[in-house]
């Protein structure tokens, strides 16, 4: 992709918020960022020059407009998307002026046409340009009115749609697969390296990003993509598509991603899981708050567990099996309480099926593996 070369412009750039004023002086005479819209050509200052996490007018923009893309004055071959928070590299290629931009274009155009006139079917002409629904379309660029690709996403028909708030507006959007294939389109930043290490069960540990202090959702879904026998049982046949709720199935893609078989060198998305808790505890993850890691993990296999029994009663209606809830198979647990009285020696044994136990994080260093591990004390220090 050719993009044009903001830092030769002939005016200096103003932000086009009508409460602001600020002109960009140029590369290396203030420390004021300037950024274009890639989809309307706004103009917004970025309070500072910070290419990671870009503020100001663009930002505000971005969110209200739903224009996530936005390109450098300074740097015109870098640019940042305000929806995957990440810095994106738009081309290798220098930037061009007005003059070569035009001739790129029109080799573009030329290219076009030939193309069109090659592949689309009889009784369609140019203006019916378009590709098949299972891929993005990719609009050509023009010189005129669009400076560089405007990529329409689609969503993917078996994956739920959800609509979350976002924390700059009102405003619903669509989180489907949006970041996901704006991951895919886009070639990321040299320096925002995604880790990927391979380790066993076919397993593959890849990064998730921060939406602003969701740490603890993003450390809860990393343990259950650790867990072999629930990676064995949410890919194994069974797990259908119909037998998992909306939680179930981006649960499911989670793990399809970080399969071993699966080259795709992306971060992973947990939005929708994200906006799912939201809509389900109104009073709890809230954007930008701090939550507790084993409250969120307890939370949320109590809804995947909701979603399979209400998924099981209709799917027993009609003859089927039951699916087991991951709650039962995967957290179940049984504590034995045996209460001795020191005076008879009388001892009354109980039992409570658990889901989960809380162990005080030993003060001294962990024993050798050969070594058995001894709970009591932890469990009773437990709180």
């Amino acid at each position: 992709m050719a993009v044009l070369d903001l830092s030769i412009s002939e005016v200096p750039p103003t932000c086009h918020d009508p409460k602001c004023g600020v002109t960009w002086k140029g590369a290396g005479y203030d420390k004021e960022g300037m950024m274009q819209c890639l989809e309307c050509h706004y103009i917004g200052c970025t309070r500072g020059l910070d290419r990671e996490d870009p503020r100001g007018h663009a930002l505000s923009h971005a969110a209200s407009s739903e224009h996530f893309v936005a390109q450098w004055f300074d740097v015109p071959n870098l640019g940042y998307c305000f929806k995957c928070v990440r810095v994106m590299r738009l081309s290798d290629s220098p930037a061009l002026n007005e003059e070569e931009r035009s001739e790129e274009d029109r080799k573009i155009q030329e290219q076009r046409a030939m193309v069109a006139s090659k592949t689309l079917p009889a009784g369609k002409s140019k203006d019916d340009w378009g590709t098949t629904a299972s891929s993005p379309r990719v609009d050509w660029p023009t010189a005129a009115s669009t400076p560089s690709p405007r990529v329409d996403w689609p969503t993917v028909a078996s994956t739920p749609r959800v609509d979350s708030p976002t924390v700059a507006s009102s405003s619903k959007v669509d989180l489907g697969n949006v970041a996901r294939n704006i991951l895919d389109q886009w070639v990321m930043g040299a320096g925002n390296d995604m880790a990927e290490y391979a380790i066993g069960n076919g397993y593959i540990i890849r990064g998730m990003p921060n939406y602003g202090n969701t740490c603890y959702m993003n450390a809860s879904l990393q343990c259950l993509l650790a867990l072999g026998k629930l990676r064995t049982i949410i890919l194994g046949p069974d797990a259908s598509d119909a037998r998992l709720g909306t939680m179930g199935l981006e649960l499911k893609w989670l793990f399809q991603e970080t399969s071993s078989v699966n080259n795709a060198r992306r971060m992973l998305d947990p939005r929708t899981i994200l906006a799912c808790m939201q809509s389900l505890y109104r009073d709890r993850f809230e954007a930008g708050k701090m939550e507790d890691s084993h409250e969120f993990l307890t939370l949320f296999h109590n809804a995947l567990d909701n979603e399979v029994e209400e998924l099981n009663r209709s799917h027993v209606l009609e003859g089927g099996g039951v699916f087991p809830t991951f709650g039962h198979s995967i957290f179940s647990s049984q504590l034995i309480q045996t209460v001795s009285c020191k005076s008879c020696s009388y001892n009354t044994v109980t039992d409570h099926d658990v889901h989960d136990l809380q162990l005080a994080v030993p003060s001294k260093a962990s024993p050798a593996r050969s070594k058995p591990l001894q709970v009591g004390k932890s469990m009773r220090s437990c709180t």
